[in-house]
């Protein structure tokens, strides 16, 4: 028997917390970096929401029984509250409004943006107004009145629209991949899915989550850790719980300090969410960490000074993604050739879905709307890339590895459930630069990639495994996802929409940065001054990251006993959070290890509330102390630092 979902109670409430929650988080990363809730793949913001939303709902339950709404009511919330924050986040949303204006504000005469690139930029998706930018850019001290005349209001608005067009695009190719692999990876595979874990437990009845004496022992260590170190922050007498300790000072001395900053860190949420990680992923995650600072003591040693980048870890990452991408694609190869075929096939209903798809009865939309939608996406996407500048080309390989990477993150999401996954400047644009150089790439294409920096910039806040989590809840709790989808993507371009119109907001009263947009032209302005060729050493890296991540997972397939995994050795290779989360891993898979060695499995289960209550308590509280430091104005304790 299906559950509630998607019912006019969890629209209303999504509708009405998804601008209340991408204004917070626009509010706290913008506005002074309060709170920062999207660097993290499990968004603190968002469970924060439902921990309330399940808290008011079990009040309701004492009048009502059957509560104010059902579990899968919760999780859809749940679930668009998310999608939207992921496109709020600050490396995706919060840069457009910046990028659209950035190149005509910050041009001068010494850096001559205006000659080398203005020309190439697309009128129908900038802002080229400097009395509009003006008024951005510098702010009307604390008054945002002038944003919302008729004239202001316009300029900004007309590409937008044309953005927002462009993101339903993208959120949609990505929920008909979603569909299309769905089956395979939840149903054939039954990948883990570690992220999902605690909003399931929070919604659930059935093990009583919140009368669960062990989870509150997790949240009373989780919360009390953040709340000591919280007061301490505000009031040093108050004593804390150093949880950070860089311990670069110890390794001074050639070659060693070639592997500085090292650092000890205690995060409860990381503790966490690793112990739902399996246990070789989880010990591949700390073992190739150590892996990627023992390439820089060889480095160091040998004086590979003539190759710069050594080991250039972050392009064996991209060729590692690439790979763990293609590899998904391969592995779900006769599920993909299953779809396609059955696009041209008709049962007497008018779908044949059931007939070659016999399963549970929650597909999210028909295979042959999912591969109809995919192909002719995918080539108005290549046509709007065409229509900013790009060539067909360009078009077509910039967003077909973009999708690639995109399909590796959700990948990574579904087996290992990393707490997070930032990919800095390992994207489409960087491939496609190092490989081919910029000589060989017209510059009308240059600037339309980096026009879309601000989608490819880092991946830590990706929407496509978002909207998959939702379709692996709604496997666990039997919901119906026949509306979810479309809930889904309509509510991603909801917030990107109120995310932009937060970030506009907030520059007209107090003046925006540029945030990261100017490295997007400054990168452009030394494309367009010195052209280059092939990048020889980062293709050669990312090759070689390309073709490792293969060998580990040959090795994987043919002995049991291998205990290195390509996904723990692409999320470690030069990635910033990995030096702050690496401990918290290792500590969690030792933890597990000793569990499940002394205790079996039947004490692994019964641990389980303790460490979704570290989660949620360090979520909580961090939180808290971030509306605190929004309302007040004042800095408060930041219980991440990535």
């Amino acid at each position: 028997m299906k559950s509630k979902g998607v019912t006019w109670k969890a629209i209303l409430i999504g509708v009405l917390l998804i601008p209340l929650n991408s204004y917070w988080i626009v509010r706290s990363e913008t506005g002074g970096g309060i709170f920062y809730s999207t660097t993290s793949s499990l968004f603190c913001n968002v469970v924060f929401t439902l921990f309330i939303l399940t808290l008011l709902n079990a009040g309701v339950k004492r009048w009502k029984p059957s509560g104010l709404l059902a579990q899968g009511e919760l999780l859809v919330v749940y679930s668009v509250v998310s999608v939207a924050s992921a496109l709020s986040g600050e490396s995706v949303g919060q840069q457009l409004a910046r990028l659209i204006g950035t190149p005509f504000w910050y041009a001068t005469p010494e850096n001559e943006w205006a000659i080398l690139f203005h020309r190439y930029l697309p009128q129908w998706l900038v802002v080229d107004d400097k009395r509009m930018l003006e008024a951005f850019f510098e702010g009307e001290g604390g008054d945002s009145s002038l944003l919302y005349t008729s004239t202001h209001f316009i300029t900004w608005l007309r590409p937008l629209l044309m953005w927002c067009a462009f993101i339903l695009l993208i959120v949609f190719i990505m929920m008909c991949i979603n569909v299309i692999v769905r089956k395979q990876w939840i149903e054939h595979e039954r990948l883990t899915y570690p992220a999902i874990q605690l909003p399931l437990a929070m919604t659930g009845d059935k093990d009583n989550f919140f009368k669960n004496g062990k989870m509150w022992f997790g949240f009373g260590v989780g919360a009390g850790i953040t709340l000591l170190n919280g007061l301490h922050f505000l009031f040093p007498v108050v004593p804390g719980i150093r949880n950070i300790n860089n311990i670069s000072n110890l390794f001074t001395a050639t070659p060693w300090n070639a592997i500085r900053p090292m650092v000890i860190a205690f995060y409860p949420c990381a503790i966490g969410l690793a112990y739902f990680m399996p246990l070789d992923l989880a010990f591949s995650t700390w073992f190739f960490f150590f892996f990627w600072k023992a390439q820089l003591i060889l480095g160091a040693m040998l004086g590979l000074r003539s190759l710069p980048g050594f080991p250039y870890a972050r392009w064996q990452q991209t060729g590692a993604y690439l790979s763990i991408g293609v590899l998904a694609l391969w592995v779900s190869r006769r599920q993909i050739i299953e779809v396609f075929k059955s696009m041209w096939e008709r049962s007497p209903n008018g779908d044949n879905q059931e007939q070659h798809f016999p399963t549970r009865p929650t597909q999210p939309m028909s295979y042959r709307m999912a591969g109809l939608g995919l192909i002719g996406g995918f080539g108005l996407l290549v046509l709007f890339g065409m229509q900013m500048g790009m060539t067909f080309w360009v078009a077509l390989s910039f967003f077909s590895i973009y999708f690639i990477l995109s399909i590796s993150i959700t990948r990574m999401r579904a087996e290992l459930g990393p707490l997070v996954h930032e990919l800095y400047y390992s994207n489409a644009g960087q491939v496609m630069t190092a490989v081919l150089g910029t000589r060989r790439v017209s510059p009308s294409s240059l600037t339309s990639i980096s026009l879309l920096w601000w989608l490819t910039r880092s991946q830590n806040s990706h929407v496509m495994p978002h909207q998959l989590e939702a379709f692996k809840l709604a496997e666990q709790t039997r919901t119906d996802t026949r509306r979810w989808w479309v809930f889904m993507v309509v509510a991603a371009v909801y917030g990107a929409l109120v995310c932009t119109y937060a970030v506009l907001d907030t520059g007209y009263r107090y003046g925006g940065n540029a945030g990261f947009a100017t490295e997007a032209y400054q990168r452009l302005q030394a494309w367009m001054y010195n052209p280059r060729p092939t990048d020889v050493p980062a293709s050669t890296f990312m090759g070689i990251g390309f073709l490792f991540a293969l060998l580990l997972l040959w090795m994987k397939r043919r002995f049991l006993w291998w205990p290195f995994h390509p996904l723990g050795y692409a999320i470690t290779q030069g990635d910033w959070a990995i030096t702050y989360i690496w401990f918290p891993i290792f500590l969690s898979w030792l933890l597990k290890l000793l569990i499940l060695k002394y205790g079996g499995v039947r004490n692994h289960r019964n641990a389980m509330p303790i460490f979704l209550g570290l989660i949620l308590g360090d979520f909580v509280m961090g939180a808290t102390w971030g509306l605190i430091g929004l309302v007040t104005g004042m800095p408060t304790y930041r219980f991440k630092n990535w």
